[in-house]
């Protein structure tokens, strides 16, 4: 493939590893992002939540004196990108609005919504999920949360190709992160967006080589983790502050 990779880019707004995945991509050389679609709050109490949530990460940020990436909605719309924000992305008209684009791949970052076959086949090359985890171990929800929780000396992130399960389908790529002492989620999730920059330069280099195939995943060793619970990140919270101060 002499041109550049056309792809739709599938992500969550209010999350930063969509946004910091996304700004990458936009730099790349190899890649042309042709449109995005963007998750939408399931509910009344969600769509709350992520608003008080985006409050609290505002705050993090100026105590310390670190940037938000931008949403990828507003990146996409200021270089003129057509984007889609809706919750039924299996209706016809989005079908056809994701036809339109032409696009080589889709490629899903921290995108909430399971994905059929009429939608994930589209493109010639399929459909690419990343998830943070060494899969098979960690499939489903807030996978580093749980790895940390579980005192995993390492965790990762998986390129595979969508297919009907949940995080399920053929490994592309891995990358391996090692934990540190210490680690809080955030510091550890640094790393991982930055491992999965890497990842992406593998994806895209085999997508354009016309070889994303993928190694099926070895079922004996997968494990599924439901979302956590609020008093899970208190409890992993105490441990973490404990490990500060005895070491």
């Amino acid at each position: 493939m002499n041109q550049r990779l056309r792809i739709v880019f599938f992500g969550d707004p209010t999350h930063e590893y969509s946004n910091r995945m996304f700004n990458y991509l936009m730099s790349h050389p190899q890649v042309s992002v042709v449109g995005v679609v963007a998750s939408c709050p399931r509910s009344v109490s969600s769509h709350l939540w992520h608003r008080a949530m985006r409050r609290l990460r505002r705050l993090r940020d100026r105590l310390m004196r670190r940037r938000s990436t931008p949403s990828f909605i507003h990146m996409a719309a200021a270089r003129s990108i057509e984007s889609l924000q809706i919750r039924k992305i299996h209706t016809a008209a989005a079908l056809d609005w994701l036809r339109a684009r032409n696009a080589d791949l889709f490629l899903c970052v921290a995108y909430p919504y399971i994905l059929r076959r009429a939608l994930y086949d589209l493109p010639p090359l399929g459909t690419v999920n990343i998830h943070p985890s060494l899969l098979p171990a960690y499939r489903g929800s807030h996978p580093v949360f749980w790895a940390l929780r579980n005192g995993e000396r390492s965790i990762g992130v998986t390129a595979f190709r969508v297919n009907d399960g949940i995080d399920t389908g053929p490994i592309i790529a891995q990358c391996r992160v090692p934990v540190l002492r210490g680690d809080t989620f955030w510091r550890a999730y640094v790393r991982i967006m930055q491992a999965t920059q890497e990842l992406l330069n593998c994806v895209i280099e085999t997508a354009r080589a016309g070889e994303l195939v993928g190694v099926p995943q070895d079922e004996s060793a997968a494990t599924w983790f439901p979302p956590p619970r609020l008093s899970h990140y208190f409890l992993y919270t105490f441990r973490v502050m404990c490990s500060w101060f005895w070491p």
